[in-house]
């Protein structure tokens, strides 16, 4: 066997080892993203919130929780232009968020505005957002809750009102109370 053929085959193996440990390398880190992306499902369906992730068009990804408050199936709510289930009133507001969000710009990242649903109710939601990454582009990742207290509210458009008497001892089972 020649020195150079020795050479030759020394590097070649050497080139295959390195090309089997970044296969074994890719392979974990697939395994690693397939168990990550199973983690966020498994928390995204079974969330009491909705969580939803948008493009600043078209939602992108949405959760059961979701339909249930935009009173849409996650076909509608996924082909849909997502500015349709937010209020008139804070489109614009919105828009403008998200725009400087992409830019870079400090925005709040919580906030409370208004949607309408399916059947034509507006509701009050308070919601967090972020700038992620979705299928190699931007997109914002959001999660929604109602805000029942904060509707009725500025349904009444007033203040809550307080009553006089402590809230203990309004309860039943409050000391001396005779229960």
């Amino acid at each position: 066997m020649s020195a150079a053929y020795r050479r030759s085959s020394s590097k070649y193996a050497t080139e295959l080892q390195h090309s089997e440990a970044i296969g074994h390398e890719l392979l974990r880190e697939r395994d690693a993203l397939r168990e990550a992306n199973e983690k966020f499902r498994a928390v995204a369906e079974t969330a009491s919130s909705a969580i939803l992730i948008h493009d600043g068009k078209r939602l992108r990804y949405v959760n059961r929780a979701s339909e249930r408050l935009f009173g849409y199936n996650r076909d509608e709510l996924l082909s849909q232009n997502m500015w349709e289930i937010v209020h008139p009133d804070d489109r614009q507001l919105l828009r403008k968020r998200a725009v400087a969000r992409l830019r870079g710009e400090n925005t709040p990242n919580r906030y409370e505005f208004k949607i309408i649903t399916k059947s034509g109710e507006e509701r009050w939601l308070e919601t967090g957002a972020a700038l992620i990454s979705f299928d190699g582009n931007p997109a914002y990742s959001q999660m929604r809750s109602i805000l029942p207290i904060a509707s009725e509210r500025k349904k009444r458009s007033g203040p809550v009102k307080s009553t006089t008497a402590p809230l203990w001892k309004q309860a039943r089972w409050a000391p001396g109370n005779g229960t």
